[in-house]
């Protein structure tokens, strides 16, 4: 049985702890998120009953290293991990990390890919992968195709994201726990990628510009359905800010 850490953020952080739970294998070690929320870190610290278990900004710190050094993990998974993995952090397990992230990989690397996936129009999906010292351009280790319509927004497209990448890995947990964990190729040049700074003004509206139809909508989806933010425009010094809703008209 695998030595597994498990590196966990969020209401995904604390859905694979369950996972982890439902099928009575251990967390060797748990590191939480210390910008989170602490009512939610307490909820995954006692579901987890993990022994080991630190803080994310502790990471660096030489008796926290060390300590987590000496479990002998054999894999960490990153579950909505926000921070980068770098230098001898990647030491810390002896076949490194396994990371989630919610895109049909090597499409909407970066950022914000709810967004990009409507604008750019690219396969969605959610892929476990595992990853090296770029940005989400490891070997990739499972995927699954998910499907988008009109009536998706930015805010939907994230949270299916969310759901179809548990259910892919409650589907495939048993194979990571026995350290059966695929290395297929991505092709980056094949993909895309975006920065976070790249959204703001990707989602501007120019009131003279000229666009297709298809493209301003999917932009004005991309980013609906947040209770914050949106696509924007600017008239005579003013800003408004824009949330689009599409439905199909039923044939009843």
């Amino acid at each position: 049985m695998m030595k597994i850490g498990v590196f966990a953020a969020e209401d995904v952080g604390l859905e694979v702890v369950r996972v982890f739970a439902d099928q009575n294998h251990a967390i060797s070690c748990l590191v939480l998120d210390h910008q989170g929320d602490a009512e939610h870190n307490v909820t995954i610290r006692d579901l987890a009953r993990c022994d080991h278990v630190f803080e994310a900004d502790r990471l660096n710190d030489d008796i926290c290293f060390e300590e987590i050094r000496a479990l002998g993990l054999d894999l960490v998974i990153l579950v909505w991990w926000p921070y980068i993995i770098r230098g001898r952090q990647f030491d810390l397990a002896e076949r490194g990390f396994l990371n989630f992230h919610p895109s049909l990989l090597p499409y909407n690397r970066g950022k914000h890919y709810y967004f990009w996936n409507l604008v750019e129009g690219v396969p969605y999906g959610v892929t476990l992968h595992m990853i090296d010292e770029g940005i989400d351009s490891g070997v990739l280790a499972y995927q699954e195709t998910v499907d988008t319509s009109w009536e998706d927004t930015g805010f939907t497209i994230r949270e299916r994201g969310k759901a179809a990448i548990l259910v892919l890995f409650k589907s495939v947990f048993a194979r990571i726990a026995a350290g059966d964990i695929p290395a297929g190729h991505q092709d980056l040049d094949a993909g895309t990628f975006h920065w976070g700074s790249e959204l703001d003004g990707a989602s501007q509206i120019d009131l003279d510009g000229t666009y297709r139809a298809r493209d301003l909508l999917n932009i004005l989806r991309g980013r609906s359905g947040f209770p914050a933010g949106g696509a924007w425009f600017v008239d005579e010094g003013e800003k408004f800010v824009m949330d689009l809703r599409i439905r199909r008209e039923s044939d009843e």
